[in-house]
């Protein structure tokens, strides 16, 4: 089993271990011709597994309750893109039935200060769109924003001594 929680971590681990590979064939059959192109194959092979892949795993973090009303702020993290010639994102994101979608540059690994209210369902899609214009198949995830924090530590407590109580009783016993 390997131990990546994604089929991207995967692939890359993969790539990365072809990539060392292909450069230590290269090193060693520089004038053999059938090998550097068996090489090249092997790399589009890949290249065409990562790019079917999609961009990869999104993920939402709960950053907060807004003034106390239920409303919960959240970050969307997405993945690195897919492949070097993704030009640009879109997002659509879905929170509590709302749908809008952010044009995002090729780049961008997150999204801070979305909004939605406690209980509302979000649903958020990626997709990227490359030098051509084709665009990848969806990264989809949902959640339930849900309120996790608890309530502001109360402020500092204090106290003062306001007196002295004489007990007639204790005083009694003690002469005696």
């Amino acid at each position: 089993m390997w131990p990546f929680r994604s089929n991207k971590k995967q692939l890359d681990e993969i790539e990365r271990i072809c990539h060392l590979i292909i450069k230590a064939q290269i090193i060693l059959a520089t004038d053999n011709k059938f090998l550097a192109k068996r090489l090249a194959i092997i790399e589009g092979k890949i290249d065409s597994i990562r790019r079917r892949l999609g961009p990869g795993l999104i993920s939402i973090k709960v950053l907060g309750e807004l003034e106390m009303a239920d409303k919960l702020s959240f970050v969307v993290y997405l993945p690195q893109k897919a492949a070097p010639d993704v030009v640009s994102r879109e997002l659509t994101v879905d929170i509590g039935g709302q749908t809008q979608v952010l044009e995002l540059d090729a780049d961008q690994t997150e999204v801070p200060a979305l909004v939605g209210l406690q209980g509302d369902k979000v649903v958020l899609s990626l997709v990227d769109v490359d030098d051509a214009g084709l665009r990848s198949e969806a990264s989809v995830i949902e959640a339930v924003l849900e309120d996790t924090f608890a309530p502001p530590k109360p402020g500092v407590l204090g106290f003062e001594v306001t007196g002295e109580i004489f007990d007639d009783e204790a005083d009694s016993s003690e002469l005696n």
